[in-house]
C-alpha cells in the first residue's frame, strides 16, 4: 500500500540533512529530533543507512521515501547543499535551519529558513512548519 496520511498506520518520515560536526549534531539532537517526536514524525539521516557502495543512489532512495527534508545549513557544508538539491529534484519540501542568516542567504528566497536565535523559538517555528506541512499533505491526499 502506498504511504498516505489517510492510512491509520501512516507515519511521516522526514530526512534530516546536516554536516557531521558537533555543533550541527547538537542542533539535530537537541532541537530537531524532540520536535519531530512530539509531532509523531520519524526522522531519517544519511548516517542511518551506514556506508553504501553507491552513496548517491542510497541517498536518493532514502530522500524519495521521505515526506520532506529539514537541513542544518550552518557552516554551509557542500554535502548538505547536495542533499537539498536532491530533495528539490524529487519535489520534496525543504526547510532550512541556520545559526546565522548568512548561512542560508543564497536560499532564503527559495526555501523557508529558521534562524536559530534561541532553541525555544526555533523549536516553536519548526513545530509550526511541520504542522503546516502535514496539513498540506493531508489536503493533497484528500484531493487524490
Amino acid at each position: 500500500m502506498h504511504p498516505s496520511p489517510r492510512n491509520p498506520n501512516y507515519m511521516a518520515r522526514l530526512f534530516i540533512a546536516y554536516p557531521f560536526q558537533p555543533g550541527a549534531q547538537a542542533i539535530v539532537d537537541g532541537l530537531i529530533r524532540p520536535v519531530l517526536r512530539r509531532h509523531g514524525i520519524l526522522c531519517v539521516t544519511g548516517a542511518d543507512k551506514g556506508c553504501r557502495r553507491n552513496v548517491v543512489q542510497s541517498l536518493r532512495e532514502t530522500i524519495a521515501s521521505c515526506s520532506a527534508l529539514v537541513a542544518v545549513v550552518t557552516g554551509r557544508n557542500p554535502n548538505v547543499f547536495f542533499e537539498i538539491g536532491m530533495a528539490s529534484t524529487l519535489a520534496k519540501p525543504c526547510l532550512l535551519l541556520a545559526s546565522a542568516e548568512s548561512d542560508a542567504a543564497m536560499l532564503q528566497d527559495t526555501y523557508p529558513v529558521i534562524t536559530i536565535t534561541s532553541a525555544e523559538r526555533a523549536m516553536h517555528e519548526l513545530g509550526c512548519h511541520l504542522s503546516h506541512l502535514r496539513h498540506v499533505q493531508e489536503s493533497v491526499s484528500a484531493a487524490v
